[in-house]
């Protein structure tokens, strides 16, 4: 599993230190926050994923190379589709994702040069996702000037049939913004 992570640590991580402190450097499979979607898919391609339609936003969900999945999520009818949320997200016990989740929070915090990333470690917190409340993640958020990077272990209860799983996601704020304060109203 430790290889698996490195992996999509690579793949989440620039090697330029210089610029760590800014959410665009940071790629999911090869996708940034502010890139279009078009860049990577066909319209029509878009069109055919899964969507979720949310009040503002549209998520896409697809495989991913290096992750189980990636959801995507743009502004809803924005015609050039561009990239607001990226997660990639890999199917693991929640113990053994604790684990990992520390060693990549570890890994990234060592790329700021400065102080401008501010680091918050949540904890454990209710899933808003699940009604019952019995779903439950354990987070750490990375504040940038211009975004945001979620590092989260996703227990979700049994009753949802959904897998627990590791998320490393980066956002634009407007998405950010969206997300704390009207997804789950």
């Amino acid at each position: 599993m430790k290889r698996i992570i490195l992996i999509l640590l690579t793949t989440l991580t620039i090697s330029s230190y210089v610029h760590a402190e800014d959410i665009s450097y940071y790629r999911i499979d090869g996708m940034k926050v502010g890139d279009s979607l078009l860049d990577y898919l066909s319209e029509k391609e878009i069109l055919e994923y899964f969507a979720k339609d949310f009040q503002e936003f549209i998520q896409i969900s697809m495989p991913g190379k290096k992750f189980d999945i990636i959801a995507i999520n743009y502004l809803k009818n924005d015609e050039n589709y561009i990239i607001h949320e990226l997660s990639g997200r890999t199917a693991l016990k929640y113990e053994e994702c604790l684990k990992e989740q520390q060693d990549i929070v570890n890994d990234i915090s060592t790329q700021f040069i400065d102080e401008s990333v501010q680091i918050d470690n949540i904890g454990e917190a209710i899933y808003r996702g699940d009604d019952s409340g019995k779903s439950t993640l354990n987070v750490v958020n990375f504040y940038f000037e211009n975004g945001i990077m979620h590092v989260a272990c996703y227990n979700i209860s049994e009753t949802l049939n959904v897998p627990k799983f590791l998320a490393i996601s980066v956002a634009s704020l407007e998405w950010f913004d969206w997300q704390s304060n009207r997804a789950f109203k």
